[in-house]
């Protein structure tokens, strides 16, 4: 949903989708259970940011990466936000670049979106969990 939701006509929208087809990606879960570990997470998360100095993450975001972070593994996270989505938490794997035509009142012009393939550092959430005051 992050990586498609800035994709506003249809031939962008099925161009992400079938991007996303490639076999490498996993669907997130969507079960009871992972709701209270995601809340918990999710609160764990709002403490680092905001000790690091990004106290104004949007909770969708943190509900997002709360997610990422309960999967065992490696799991690769498209999105085109760098802002909330940065290295703090994230190693970097790859970036991609898509060229849309976009118009507006001068007419068309070329929009270049840049997305970047990040996986969760649990290591980097444990050493800045472990920082956090008591």
């Amino acid at each position: 949903m992050e990586f498609t939701r800035g994709a506003y006509a249809e031939h962008l929208l099925e161009e992400k989708r079938k991007f996303l087809k490639y076999e490498r990606f996993i669907p997130m879960l969507d079960h009871y259970k992972i709701h209270h570990q995601i809340y918990e997470q999710s609160l764990f998360l709002s403490r680092i940011y905001t000790h690091k100095g990004k106290p104004s993450i949007p909770l969708g975001d943190l509900l997002i990466i709360a997610r990422i972070s309960l999967y065992p593994g490696s799991v690769l996270f498209a999105t085109i936000d760098k802002n909330d989505f940065s290295t703090l938490l994230f190693d970097r794997v790859g970036i991609a670049t898509f060229t849309r035509q976009v118009r507006d009142r001068v007419g068309l012009r070329d929009v270049i979106e840049v997305v970047q393939f990040l996986k969760f550092n649990k290591q980097k959430f444990q050493k800045y969990l472990n920082e956090l005051p008591k």
